[in-house]
């Protein structure tokens, strides 16, 4: 049964402090907890996402973990 959307959402939020915790990447933590929340596997774009962190590549532009949501 899917998650209602108020649940995804803390889910989300809630995992993606735990990923940052981990790998210290705003962008791939949200990406992963997304996957996590919304039942989703994408090694590949976890992986991608993290030369989003820092806003693009750590040059201060869009919010990395804006980025991250985005390319879920």
């Amino acid at each position: 049964m899917p998650l209602s959307k108020s649940k995804a959402l803390k889910l989300g939020r809630n995992k993606a402090l735990e990923y940052f915790d981990i790998c210290h990447s705003c962008a791939q933590s949200v990406v992963m907890a997304l996957q996590d929340a919304l039942e989703l596997e994408n090694d590949a774009l976890a992986r991608a996402s993290t030369a989003m962190t820092g806003g693009i590549a750590g040059r201060g532009d869009t919010c990395g973990a804006l980025l991250g949501a985005v390319m879920i």
